[in-house]
């Protein structure tokens, strides 16, 4: 499966996923035994318009997209709906990304 993460380096919630990811051990494993994590930029320059029109569009950044490994939308996710405070909730992460891959 496909984890889409849209943002880009103006964004500071993306920083903190990016940090929270590689602070988060189990995280880390789940994202590595069922996904291929691909970063798309999004920013005023560059808006990847081709590709993310393909979805429902973001509310917020940074924002995740999972697909199957046709590329078949299976989950749109605003990361606010993640986050505890000033940091994302890893059981509400893991939850997001186990409900999404379970069989696997």
């Amino acid at each position: 499966m496909v984890f889409l993460d849209v943002g880009g380096e103006w964004c500071t919630w993306c920083h903190v996923f990016d940090h929270f990811i590689s602070s988060h051990p189990e995280v880390q494993k789940v994202l590595a035994e069922r996904y291929i994590l691909v970063k798309v930029n999004y920013s005023p320059q560059q808006r990847n318009e081709p590709l993310l029109s393909r979805f429902p569009k973001a509310t917020g950044y940074p924002h995740f997209y999972l697909l199957d490994a046709s590329g078949k939308l299976l989950a749109s996710q605003a990361s606010g709906e993640l986050e505890t405070g000033n940091n994302y909730d890893e059981a509400k992460v893991l939850t997001f990304l186990r409900r999404h891959s379970e069989g696997l």
